[in-house]
């Protein structure tokens, strides 16, 4: 009897293309690509079409490469994490943390006086807010830097810890090619900052890491932690995660409604058709990175980036 000597052929590593084509034909990418081009046509009847084409032009711009070399980079995604709870148990947490979420965009609305303000009051929780809000305020110059952190990472990760939830299960690890993926990212912060360091202007240099450092706790990881380390990771056990991506991006989109709707004159329809074509766009490719590297890190990175050129 002889033996074969020579190895089974690897698998061939599918193409950027085929990659792409598969998230776009799946059942979530399709309802998410349908609800795109919804929040577009939204736009352009209410008179704001330039507002899609700057959205595309940008999200193109600072993401195409990174999302080359993350597909590249990561062929065969990492095998998702094996659900650690009961099915209960991750709606209790699904539940908890859609009501924190909707607390901040109540909290949000009425800041902007869009709503009335006994909608907002809201026992502890109002309380809870202006008091870190007024502490922010004193020690660093800013209303949100200590709120932020505090009610959207802080607060939500020591209740999922208290139920049993290791932080791994919420992506605070180092993952898969982050650093790689996140590498392109950095480059376009680079270009903001070499720069004015070579031309001397050391001040705008301090102004940009300054506004990187103030985005970090006020949205960069507070908002990746909230919607992609806690938020979709409950969902994608629950539901797969291609449902798990989509539904946590469309909500991150619509919670942005309140901040978007004075900058279009309180036009409700057209901050929600924002809200899809741009916020839940980039919170679709932070999902992905996400899921890509099991990791935090390189959304962090994106949402840092596309927040400081947009």
């Amino acid at each position: 009897m002889t033996t074969s000597l020579n190895p089974v052929s690897p698998a061939p590593r599918p193409s950027v293309w085929r990659q792409l084509r598969a998230g776009v034909t799946h059942p979530a990418g399709v309802l998410f690509l349908a609800l795109w081009v919804a929040g577009a046509a939204t736009l352009a009847l209410r008179g704001r079409a330039e507002l899609v084409l700057e959205v595309v032009f940008r999200l193109l711009i600072i993401n195409l490469i990174p999302l080359v070399v993350l597909l590249r980079r990561t062929p065969y995604p990492p095998a998702p994490d094996a659900p650690r709870h009961r099915r209960w148990v991750l709606w209790v947490q699904v539940a908890f943390l859609a009501a924190l979420i909707a607390l901040g965009v109540l909290y949000v609305l009425g800041h902007y006086g869009l709503i009335p303000s006994r909608w907002t009051q809201v026992p502890v929780w109002t309380q809870a807010n202006e008091a870190l809000e007024h502490l922010g305020e004193k020690l660093f110059g800013q209303r949100r830097i200590v709120a932020n952190p505090a009610l959207n990472a802080l607060l939500p990760g020591l209740v999922l810890w208290l139920g049993g939830v290791c932080p791994a299960e919420l992506w605070l690890r180092r993952g898969h090619s982050s650093f790689a993926v996140a590498a392109p990212y950095l480059i376009f912060v680079a270009i903001a900052v070499v720069p004015p360091v070579i031309a001397g202007d050391t001040r705008t240099a301090a102004m940009v890491g300054l506004m990187l450092v103030r985005n970090f706790f006020v949205n960069g990881f507070t908002e990746e932690f909230l919607f992609r380390g806690a938020l979709q990771t409950r969902l994608s056990q629950l539901l797969g995660e291609g449902w798990g991506l989509v539904l946590a991006s469309l909500i991150f989109g619509v919670a942005h409604v309140g901040g978007l709707m004075p900058a279009l004159d309180g036009d409700v329809l057209a901050a929600l058709g924002l809200c899809i074509t741009s916020r839940a766009a980039a919170g679709l490719i932070f999902g992905i990175l996400a899921i890509r590297t099991r990791s935090l890190i390189a959304p962090t990175v994106a949402h840092l980036t596309l927040n400081l050129f947009g």
